[in-house]
């Protein structure tokens, strides 16, 4: 018990800065020391800790799923499974599946599909992702998602079927992200891995705030509702995309598009800076 506490120690004050620098990173995961009840890096699994300590604070509830491709390790809050509207982070599965399809030879895409592409996805553009809906199959595109790890995504009885009336979870955006950086066809997860990492100034916030010393990527999405503001952020944070954070923030009627940008990013900030 005392050698690992000793290491312990050691890995948290070789990492003032951890996760900032690939140099602190490898130090302290030389160090050795794993959490024990989650896998993770101490260090980080006392991040984990408090950046759920902090959305305890915050307005309505949050869902939280982060994982360690490096170790093989997934943490989840009580509500990462819990559904929230998806809104504009469908866009990613959208543009996920007609890469896939293409991949397989089924569709070939014009040249306004490869700009509807890049600016559902850079500018998370409306209009864009309508197109690509429309033009691809609309709800019987959804058919697919699950073998991408959309096992709890679908839509809202009562609400059109349309990609803007989805629910999902935390648990199955992560899941998402994983399949484009582990799993995907290389053009495909090359393409999507260059747009994540290329997002413009409205979606450059949660995920995006793990601070420029890391390579990240993000999907984002923001939805107002009669119960209140959706502000979710997905993606990708390190080297080799080795950590993978999808947070979504149902904040109900207490919260606003300001409060929630401030939720899923300082999540972030927790995190990696």
């Amino acid at each position: 018990m005392h050698v690992r506490l000793s290491l312990c120690l050691l890995a948290t004050a070789l990492v003032g800065s951890l996760l900032l620098t690939p140099a602190a990173e490898r130090a302290a995961y030389a160090a050795g020391c794993v959490d024990e009840a989650t896998g993770f890096d101490c260090e980080f699994a006392a991040r984990l800790q408090r950046a759920n300590s902090y959305l305890a604070t915050r307005p309505g509830y949050t869902g939280l799923a982060v994982s360690d491709g490096r170790r093989d390790r997934v943490w989840r809050n009580e509500y990462a499974d819990r559904p929230v509207f998806a809104a504009s982070t469908a866009k990613l599965a959208i543009a996920l599946d007609i890469l896939m399809r293409r991949h397989r030879g089924e569709v070939t895409l014009s040249t306004n599909d490869w700009k509807s592409l890049y600016t559902s996805l850079v500018a998370s553009d409306n209009a864009a992702a309508n197109r690509l809906w429309r033009r691809y199959g609309g709800p019987s595109m959804v058919e697919h998602w699950q073998e991408y790890g959309m096992i709890e995504t679908g839509f809202v009885p009562g609400l059109a079927r349309h990609w803007g009336a989805m629910k999902t979870t935390a648990a199955d955006l992560r899941r998402l992200v994983r399949y484009i950086v582990r799993e995907a066809p290389s053009e495909v997860r090359i393409y999507l891995i260059a747009r994540m990492r290329g997002v413009a100034g409205n979606q450059q916030w949660g995920v995006w705030s793990a601070g420029s010393g890391w390579v990240r990527g993000n999907k984002n999405g923001w939805y107002r509702y009669r119960a209140g503001w959706v502000i979710n952020s997905a993606g990708f944070v390190g080297r080799r995309q080795r950590y993978l954070v999808a947070v979504m923030a149902d904040q109900r009627s207490r919260g606003t598009y300001a409060s929630g940008v401030e939720t899923v990013s300082e999540v972030n900030r927790i995190l990696f800076r």
